[in-house]
């Protein structure tokens, strides 16, 4: 990804009361309304336009182990992308050409932080609850649960917390990787299970699937979690009986279609959780 250092320059004059309406109007699309406010945050060209055949292309890989049907994910495709084509053609610069390794083609679940640490990808999605001690401060929601199930409030705090604690980007740092942005992941956790069940106590000895930072918010009411290998094998294994419910959230149940092995919700206000990073390799970042 090479801009030139003279155009390095902020997109400072793009309102951001646009996309707080873009938000406001489409809440059906929010998780693509947040991840398009994060391209508001590339570095940007000079805007003095040049000719059309002048434009020097790039290509620029972004990864994850996930399927489009993870909305961060959709995010990055249906938002992100579109809103980078938008900013660049504006100057005539620079065009970019995708690639998009989802679905296990570049890195499996699980593999994209390493993914983008090795070059792999030059910008990944990482789901942060795979990573619970090396992105240990990206685990906020889950060790604080019950707090809000409004996907753009627990996406805009995290992103407060992003930009006044340095410590949060550090992390990433470490693994040759910066943070460009956050985007919302579930907007209200419930359990979800095979059989009917109507009070929290109904839960003692079933096996529940947990990513397992949220593993605690099972075994806490007795019963025994299971650890997610990710959400491509969630309705084999739900159907096999490797577990007979799990914690998630309702926009993924029906996207991978889940309900249909574990169609019983128990609604535990388990709240909203923001924390897969849209990040960007560091030796990519400075070509």
């Amino acid at each position: 990804m090479k801009w030139r250092s003279e155009e390095r320059m902020k997109i400072s004059t793009l309102k951001q009361e646009d996309s707080k309406m873009t938000m406001a109007k489409l809440p059906r699309t929010k998780f693509y309304s947040l991840l398009a406010a994060t391209a508001l945050a590339l570095p940007v060209l000079s805007l003095t336009p040049a000719p059309a055949d002048a434009a020097k292309k790039l290509t620029i890989t972004v990864i994850s182990g996930n399927t489009h049907h993870y909305a961060p994910i959709g995010a990055v495709i249906k938002a992100f992308m579109p809103k980078v084509d938008e900013i660049l053609a504006k100057t005539g610069n620079y065009k970019v050409s995708w690639i998009k390794g989802f679905g296990g083609q570049v890195v499996k679940v699980r593999g994209e932080l390493e993914g983008v640490q090795t070059g792999l990808g030059d910008l990944g999605i990482v789901p942060g609850p795979f990573h619970p001690s090396k992105l240990s401060l990206y685990q906020i929601g889950y060790v604080t649960p019950f707090t809000s199930v409004d996907l753009p409030t627990t996406t805009a705090a995290m992103g407060k917390l992003l930009a006044t604690y340095p410590e949060m980007g550090k992390q990433a740092e470490r693994f040759n990787q910066s943070v460009l942005g956050l985007a919302g992941t579930a907007e209200n956790y419930a359990i979800w299970t095979k059989k009917k069940i109507t009070r929290v106590e109904d839960l003692k000895g079933m096996k529940i699937g947990a990513v397992g930072s949220n593993a605690p918010w099972v075994s806490s009411v007795g019963g025994v979690p299971v650890i997610l290998k990710g959400l491509a094998t969630v309705y084999s294994s739900l159907k096999t009986g490797v577990y007979e419910g799990s914690v998630l959230w309702q926009q993924v149940m029906a996207a991978f279609k889940f309900c249909e092995v574990t169609p019983h919700q128990l609604n535990t206000g388990f709240g909203a959780i923001s924390n897969a990073l849209l990040t960007a390799n560091k030796d990519s970042w400075k070509k």
